[in-house]
């Protein structure tokens, strides 16, 4: 829960982790459990919030979001903008860029309400998941038509002149689509992270680790 780090001897940092909701995936690579558990009710993150807020006041200690995206996936919550809006009293602008992997953004009906009132907040960035086309993609996130609701995503955040950027996950499950998606990147995204299957204690990511890609495997001609 708390990170102690500081610039200098004198200085120390309290970075605060709250996972507020669960995750409509299961994504191979993720660190988190993947299933949408109950939502922490909008009273109890203020409690935390503002009790943490204020011991760090008593202390000295410098408060802080623990970054990237401590809360999960905050659009599966309920009150998804109430939270951010929460959360930007204490660090004005944390949500640049905004995390997501997608496809709430496509079956959430308030969906314009959440991306104008994130711009607001001052984001200016939605930051997305990508883990091959079509039924590549679904696979490894184990969310029906996560591909499909992806791209409504994309186009959405776009519509309300919000940047989209993406981490893109090689593994050899995707790899014969590996031009294929740097076209779709290309066509899509500003900023784009590409990585591949790497380790982590939990079952799901030892197991997504034996997916690692290596140089022999690439397509031909390809570098």
């Amino acid at each position: 829960m708390g990170n102690d780090k500081s610039e200098n001897i004198n200085q120390r940092t309290l970075a605060l982790w709250i996972e507020v909701s669960g995750c409509a995936g299961a994504c191979a690579h993720c660190w988190a459990q993947g299933h949408p558990y109950p939502a922490m009710p909008l009273k109890d993150i203020e409690h935390v919030l503002k009790a943490v807020a204020c011991f760090c006041k008593a202390e000295g200690i410098v408060f802080e979001q623990y970054y990237p995206n401590p809360y999960h996936e905050i659009l599966m919550h309920p009150d998804a903008l109430k939270v951010m809006q929460l959360i930007n009293e204490y660090n004005p602008r944390f949500f640049e860029p905004l995390t997501t992997p997608g496809p709430l953004l496509a079956i959430r009906p308030d969906w314009e309400e959440i991306l104008n009132g994130a711009k607001e907040l001052g984001t200016k960035t939605i930051w997305f998941a990508l883990h091959g086309i079509g039924e590549v993609h679904d696979r490894a996130v184990k969310h029906e038509d996560a591909f499909a609701k992806t791209v409504i995503a994309i186009d959405r955040a776009k519509s309300v002149g919000l940047g989209c950027g993406a981490n893109v996950f090689f593994n050899t499950k995707n790899l014969h689509q590996i031009l294929q998606i740097i076209e779709f990147c290309k066509s899509k995204f500003g900023p784009v992270s590409y990585e591949v299957a790497g380790y982590n204690p939990h079952s799901r990511l030892r197991a997504y680790e034996d997916f690692r890609p290596t140089l022999a495997i690439c397509p031909p001609n390809f570098f």
